[in-house]
């Protein structure tokens, strides 16, 4: 790709020193926001059924337009690490739908779907699961595909392919959750109360896979997106936390704190994704105008020169014609 093509692209941009000032930032107003939240973890609220549906509507929106956006790019690039992150993304949007169905007192007071006491926790944990070994694939696989046609097939069905081959995975653990919840660990006591033993167990897998994830965007850093990658880990992980650690029941504050981190999490490529798709449509938009007035400063040039021309042209043809006209009004007389 050429060194000018990769100045327009998230995923081949450097970041510039601005951006790693304004994530580091970031990152260190999460982590005072958790250190304040600490103390008062534990303490019982009040249980919001409209909470539940609405903060899942935004991250399904938040989720679903970040992966048409990363497979947009995908078929620019034809990069297979943005195709898997793309997937990543749709898997935690998809599967935040029967999150929030099976979750009790969202929509009827045990969830639908059929669901058990356990089959929400599950559903969030293979989410959470999903989103940072998406990210661990594409640190992986980004330096391997730094060139443009990697891929030989019409980027338009790959990913296609991968668009059904997430969609039934999904319904596959949906499936596995609720028909078979059997065979799973039971992580919760009852609708509120959670085994102190596998909880923080579960909660401590998934903050190792994401702090993994964080370890090797940091290795492998290099462009705008594997910087907000990481800032979105870094959130992901303080959000594990708090549910490993300081989260026992549903409904206290570390337990809200902590499905707010996990929107907050979701908003931070999507945001830096629209800004720079925006930075490109103005630039296009500047350069589209630049050259219709480019072309109209060209045909004005034109035109003045063919008026030129013309005159030059026509001054000379018109003398010879009077001339002309003159010599055949004298011929006569010369008999």
């Amino acid at each position: 790709m050429a060194s000018n093509e990769k100045q327009i692209l998230l995923a081949t941009l450097p970041p510039s020193r601005g951006q790693i000032r304004l994530a580091l930032g970031l990152i260190l107003v999460l982590l005072v926001v958790f250190v304040v939240t600490i103390p008062f973890a534990k303490i019982q609220l009040p249980n919001f059924p409209i909470f539940i549906p609405v903060l899942q509507t935004a991250i399904l929106i938040s989720d679903l337009t970040t992966s048409a956006l990363l497979f947009a790019q995908f078929t620019v690039v034809r990069n297979r690490a943005l195709l898997v992150l793309a997937s990543g993304y749709l898997f935690t949007g998809l599967m935040v739908i029967p999150h929030a169905l099976s979750f009790p007192g969202a929509f009827t007071p045990t969830g639908l779907l059929g669901s058990t006491v356990n089959t929400t926790v599950w559903l969030y944990i293979f989410w959470h699961l999903g989103s940072p070994l998406s990210v661990i694939v594409y640190a992986l696989l980004k330096d391997e595909d730094r060139e443009p046609g990697v891929l030989q097939r019409s980027p338009i069905t790959v990913g296609a392919w991968c668009v059904a081959v997430v969609i039934a995975i999904v319904c596959g653990l949906t499936w596995l959750v609720t028909a078979e919840e059997w065979i799973l660990p039971k992580i919760f006591v009852d609708n509120v109360r959670v085994d102190q033993f596998l909880s923080p167990l579960f909660g401590g897998l998934i903050m190792s896979v994401n702090a993994a994830a964080i370890a090797l965007l940091w290795l492998r850093r290099r462009s705008v997106l594997d910087l907000w990658l990481t800032v979105m880990c870094c959130t992901w992980l303080i959000e594990a936390t708090i549910a490993a650690a300081l989260v026992d029941s549903r409904f206290t504050l570390g337990w809200y704190a902590g499905r707010v981190y996990a929107l907050v999490g979701t908003l931070f490529v999507l945001f830096v994704l629209l800004s720079k798709t925006t930075i490109l449509y103005a630039n296009l938009a500047q350069s589209a105008m630049r050259w219709r007035s480019n072309r109209e400063g060209r045909q004005v040039a034109m035109d003045a020169m063919a008026a030129s021309i013309a005159h030059e042209v026509n001054q000379p043809i018109t003398a010879m014609t009077f001339n002309s006209d003159a010599g055949l009004e004298f011929l006569p007389r010369t008999r």
